[in-house]
Formats: structure tokens, sequence, C-alpha cells
């Protein structure tokens, strides 16, 4: 006798249906038959757990931090110095204190910096700001300089102890008996700004040196707008003698060049500046320009300047004509780099190719405008030193355009192309007058 399963009720065979509507497939759908199946997309939101809390390294320095540097020494350490007003921090990899350094006020019993240059006073007492930190790589040491004591430097060799790296006690780069007034090697660093890269040459270390002046800077203890300075072997300050550039007296109350960016690249040390487009409006209207020196040849005779010009336009228009975009002609902030696959792409140059870039406003106030606030616009160094070339053709090499002027008229006589005469008197400046434009 064969059994048969009794037959489902209704009400049985709805229920079931109900439950696979309701439960989730245990097994993702079966694409049809051609397609392509594709993983779902999940939210951003649900990629992350905003609620995590991260513990990373940090340093409060307990007022406004006005320099830093690091150094790198592999097995020797790494540490990472900060300076602020009257004191220089030493911390370790992970930021943690090592130690530091009171660097003023000067005249100040305390003062350890000040203590190394021997019995004073050296200068009017006052803090001390920190307008240079740089690493110098022969020693290796530590170069410290500051607003106070005539814009004097100190060195501070590394000294590694166990996992830590110390500073030795820091040596004044001052010869008293060297320094005067109306010349005073010894004296680096403005109180209104400077900027320092050192070059390695040999045994040697040579400090391409930009500093900001006014009437009262340039005639308290003689620094220079642009100079190129040798540490002496014995640290005892910096040999006399040197190449520097100065703007001439007559535009010093009204011509302030401000020094924003230094860096090198190749065979070449640059700055970047913010001055007033025009010597004879001064102060009106500013814009940024690109300084080229010779870090092989440590004179000035190949001192050159081109005029960056930033403009902003809309993606919708930045295949129509430059005209109508907005110009962005003060630097704020820059940094140079070697760039990768895609971002030499997009700039159509190699990869790892070194590139300027610049944080440019429309005015020192950065005020509102019809574009943003601000832009960034990216400079490939070769091309800069393309257009740089092509001036200087246009400036020196027949034929010469008639009436075209050499430039550069705050640090010398105005002049036009090719003038020989001048160029046999002192370095050979020149003003490239291209434009280099770059939208962000």
């Amino acid at each position: 006798m064969e059994l048969h399963p009794p037959p489902l009720q209704p009400f049985l065979l709805l229920l079931l249906l109900l439950l696979l509507l309701l439960l989730p497939p245990l097994l993702p759908a079966v694409p049809e038959t051609g397609g392509s199946w594709q993983c779902p997309r999940i939210p951003y939101a649900a990629s992350c757990d905003f609620n995590v809390e991260y513990l990373v390294p940090s340093f409060s320095a307990g007022r406004p931090v006005q320099a830093v540097a690091t150094y790198e020494g592999g097995r020797e350490g790494s540490a990472v110095f900060v300076a602020t007003r009257n004191r220089l921090h030493v911390l370790g990899p992970d930021l943690q204190p090592v130690e530091s350094l009171a660097t003023g006020p000067a005249g100040a019993p305390g003062c350890q910096t000040c203590a190394a240059c021997g019995p004073g006073p050296h200068g009017p007492p006052g803090d001390t700001d920190a307008q240079v930190l740089v690493l110098e790589p022969v020693l290796p040491a530590l170069i410290s300089c500051g607003s106070s004591l005539r814009g004097r430097c100190f060195l501070h060799e590394l000294e590694p102890h166990g996992t830590a790296l110390h500073l030795a006690p820091p040596v004044c780069l001052f010869s008293a008996h060297h320094n005067h007034p109306e010349d005073c090697p010894d004296c680096v660093a403005s109180p209104l700004g400077t900027l320092v890269t050192v070059v390695e040459q040999g045994h040697a270390s040579y400090f391409y040196v930009a500093s900001s002046l006014d009437s009262a800077v340039a005639t308290s203890f003689s620094p220079r707008s642009v100079s190129i300075r040798r540490l002496k072997a014995d640290a005892s300050g910096f040999a006399p003698g040197f190449a520097a550039l100065s703007v001439v007296p007559e535009h010093l109350a009204s011509y302030r060049i401000e020094y924003v960016y230094s860096f090198r690249a190749g065979a070449f040390v640059y700055f970047l500046t913010v001055q007033p487009a025009n010597v004879v409006d001064a102060p009106g209207a500013l814009h940024t320009r690109l300084v080229r020196l010779s870090a092989v040849e440590t004179d000035l005779g190949d001192y050159r300047e081109l005029v960056l010009d930033c403009r902003f336009a809309p993606k919708r228009r930045r295949r129509a004509a430059h005209e109508g975009a907005q110009p962005y002609p003060v630097l704020q902030a820059a940094h140079a780099a070697s760039v990768g696959g895609r971002l030499a792409t997009e700039l159509s140059i190699a990869e790892g190719q070194e590139v300027l870039f610049g944080v440019f406003s429309a005015s020192r106030d950065s005020g509102p405008g019809v574009g943003p606030n601000s832009v960034v616009c990216a400079f490939p160094v070769d091309l800069l030193d393309t257009l740089i070339e092509q001036g200087v053709e246009r400036c020196c090499e027949p034929p010469v355009h008639p009436g075209l002027r050499r430039g550069l008229d705050f640090f010398q006589l105005p002049s036009f192309c090719p003038d020989p005469v001048s160029r046999k008197k002192g370095p050979s400046l020149v003003s490239s007058v291209h434009m280099l434009l770059l939208q962000h």
C-alpha cells in the first residue's frame, strides 16, 4: 500500500512565500545571460569608524613656532628642532622633548647662546626671534640665527647620546675684530626676515642668504639683500669679501623685498620673493618673482630673476584665452618636490621632475573677489629655467631688441641690453621679462 503526503493547506503555502520574500538572499543573484556581476557599492561612511581615537605624536611649544628643522642621521639618530622666541627645543623622533636651549632675551643672564660670545655687551638688549634654522651637512651641525645680537649665528654640533641626539655647547659665529658697522660679514640675519639655503662644496659649506631690508636695518649692521657666504673652517664666523647685492639706498625706504621660500634643485639655488611691481611707484601693486643663483659658482655673476604669473579661470573657460582669468600675484607659501606619474601626466612633464607649488592670493589681505581667496599654481622647474635662459638670450645675444631694459633697477642703475660696459664692472644682472602663466 503506497502512502502519499497530505496536501499542504493554502495558508501554509502563503506563509512559506512570505518567509522567502522577507528573508535576505543567502547567495548573490545570478546575473542574466551575457551580463557581468559587480560587487555592490558600500557607502564611504560605512567603511570607516569615526568613533576611533587616533593618538599621534605631538609637542606643544607654548608659544608660536618660528622655525623648524629636521635631521635624519640613520644609526646616529633623528631629531626635530623647533625654535620659538628666546628658546630652541630638541625633540626625538616621536616628538618627545630631549633638551631645550635659551636663545634670549639678549643681555639676560640666562641666555645660553649669548654666553657663547664671551663677555658683552654685544648689541642692544631684546627678545630673540628665530630667523634661520638650517642643517650644516659637513660636520653635521645645526645653525641658528636670530633677530638679536646684530643677526649673528650660532653653530650647534650634533652629539648622539644613546638613542637621542643632543646639541653640543653653542659656538658663536662672530669675530669681534673682523666686524664693523659698515662691514660685518658675521651679521647674517635681518629682524625683518631671512632665508638661508646651505650648499656643500667639497669640505666647505656656503650659505645662500636672502634678507629683507629697510633704511634702519641696512645702516645698523650692514646686512645684504642677497649674499653667498662661506663658513670658516675653524667655525669662528664667515669669511670676509663675500659676493652680495643690496637694494640701493635711494629705494630702501619704499622698496621692500620679502623673501618667502628658498630651495635647491640641480645646479641652482632659488628664492621666491614678493615685492612691488614697479620701483618708481613703490610701494604699490605687488607681484611674485623667482630668483635663481648658481650652486656651482659661488658668485653673483649669473643672478637671474623671473616674474611668476598665477591666474585662475573656471574649468569651462580654460580652453579660451587667459586674458579674462583673474590674476593672483601675491605668493603666500611654496614648496618644491618631485612629482609622481599621475601629476606629471597632467602637467605634461616626465615623472620625477621637480615642480614648484605656490599658494597665491589676489592681494596681501586676501580679501574676497570674483574668484576664490587663494589658488595653487604648479611650475615645473625645468620650464622656469628655460624661460630664464630665453630672457638672457633676448638681452645679451644678437640681435638685441632696441630699448629692452636689463631690469633690476632696485639693485643697479637703469640700463639697456646688452650694456657690456656695466657687465664688466659687476655681475651681469638680468631680469627675464617673460611672464609664466599656469592656471589653477
